[in-house]
């Protein structure tokens, strides 16, 4: 395939959004605090520098091509599934974005990178249902029935993940139906299992050890967490638990990698 002749589309949260890559344009207490989404019509030369070194903006500027990704720090796998959703339907009102001037065929490349899954649950609570097998009344009921009980947590991470993983299925098999090839990076490894998901994960490769997700190369390289990389940062970095700029280089070359392969 020929990746100059159209564009990627990448979706996932504050990792693909390149999170923290800031700090190392320069790293002072201006931009050393948590920020949302920062306006076009105000550029920062410190998150422009993060737009260039995030992953995602590398690998389109090396195919010499465009890509499309959510405009927004952060987000959770339901967020992003709704956001292709909106792409499928030409439905863009509720992301305050025109983006209906694309079309699928723009496209020949989807780049998932899933998140926490607990993020998702605000999102779907109206799907999950009790012991008595009632779906709840509101999100709030949800979380009183949840309450600190480890092992009410987990019978609702189970229906969340049954729900979010065939949610996320299924909206990538309707952008492969069209022709757009899917792969997926991810934060943690909770889709390890899944044959699906598994066939179509690009591994990440760092410091000549492969992994399936981003969180578990700091148990290898503390480095790899922007918060402990000394490396780059003179005295004590910046507290920010988001993948460091070497990660970000490292995930890039692995989608290279797989891309040129496939």
């Amino acid at each position: 395939m020929k990746y100059s002749n159209k564009g990627f589309i990448f979706t996932g949260c504050s990792f693909t959004w390149g999170y923290g890559l800031n700090y190392y344009y320069s790293f002072t207490k201006d931009n050393g605090e948590f920020y949302g989404n920062i306006s076009q019509l105000e550029p920062k030369p410190a998150i422009l520098f993060q737009y260039c070194k995030r992953f995602s903006n590398k690998v389109a500027n090396h195919y010499n091509t465009f890509h499309l990704q959510p405009d927004r720090v952060s987000g959770s796998d339901v967020d992003n599934i709704n956001w292709l959703e909106y792409f499928l339907k030409k439905d863009w009102d509720s992301e305050n974005v025109d983006y209906s001037f694309f079309k699928s065929s723009d496209f020949h490349t989807l780049i998932f990178q899933t998140s926490y899954l607990d993020r998702g649950m605000e999102l779907i609570w109206e799907k999950l249902t009790n012991r008595d097998n009632e779906y709840f009344n509101s999100y709030e009921e949800l979380i009183e029935e949840i309450g600190d009980s480890e092992l009410q947590r987990n019978y609702y991470h189970d229906q969340i993940f049954e729900i979010v993983s065939k949610m996320l299925i299924d909206i990538c098999k309707k952008f492969e139906s069209l022709g757009i090839t899917v792969y997926f990076i991810h934060a943690t490894d909770i889709y390890k299992h899944i044959d699906y998901i598994k066939e179509r994960t690009i591994k990440i490769s760092h410091k000549e050890k492969e992994y399936f997700c981003i969180n578990n190369i700091s148990d290898d390289d503390s480095s790899a967490i922007i918060a402990l990389d000394f490396d780059n940062f003179k005295g004590t970095p910046p507290d920010d638990l988001h993948p460091s700029l070497k990660v970000h280089e490292s995930i890039y070359k692995s989608i290279l990698n797989k891309l040129d392969n496939d």
